[in-house]
C-alpha cells in the first residue's frame, strides 16, 4: 500500500515538473485546438499530454511507446495490489477531468510492452528529480545573483 502511494507521488511530481513550466504552451495549444475544432485525441493539447505520459513512463523504466496509464492498466490486469491502487487513482483523476471511466485499461494497445520494475522506477525518478533540482537551483542562484545581467 505504501509503495502504491509512493509511486503515485512520483508520477505526480514528475508530471508536475514537466507540465507546470508548459502551462503557457498548454493554454495556447488548448485555444488553437478549439479554433481548429480538434478534440483532445487529435489536437496539439492532447499530443503534449500523450508525449508527456510516455516520457514519464520511460523515466520510470518503461517502454518507449507505452504510456504510464497503460502500464498501470497492465499492472491492474496482473492483479498487482499497488498497481491497482495507482490505476484507480489515475482513473479517478481522468474521470473527474475528462469524464472517461476506466482510462488505464482503455488506453492499452497491442503494441504496448510492459517493463515496470520498481527498482528501475526508483532509480529513474531519483536521477530525473536530482537533475531537475540541480538545474532549478542553478538557474535560481544565477538569477538572484544577477549572473545573466
Amino acid at each position: 500500500m505504501i509503495a502504491a502511494f509512493f509511486f503515485i507521488a512520483l508520477i505526480i511530481v514528475i508530471w508536475g515538473s514537466m507540465l507546470i513550466p508548459l502551462l503557457p504552451l498548454l493554454t495556447i495549444a488548448k485555444i488553437a485546438d478549439a479554433v481548429e475544432g480538434k478534440d483532445r485525441t487529435e489536437g496539439w493539447f492532447g499530443s503534449i499530454f500523450y508525449s508527456t505520459d510516455i516520457l514519464v513512463n520511460v523515466i520510470l523504466g518503461g517502454y518507449k511507446r507505452t504510456t504510464i496509464s497503460a502500464e498501470l492498466g497492465h499492472l491492474r490486469l496482473q492483479r498487482s495490489r499497488g498497481g491497482t491502487i495507482a490505476a484507480d487513482f489515475v482513473d479517478w483523476c481522468w474521470e473527474l477531468v475528462f469524464k472517461e471511466a476506466h482510462h488505464c485499461t482503455l488506453v492499452m494497445e497491442t503494441e504496448d510492452k510492459y517493463f515496470f520494475r520498481p527498482f528501475k522506477a526508483i532509480i529513474g525518478a531519483a536521477i530525473y528529480l536530482a537533475t531537475y533540482a540541480i538545474i532549478t537551483v542553478s538557474i535560481t542562484a544565477a538569477i538572484t545573483h544577477n549572473v545573466f545581467i
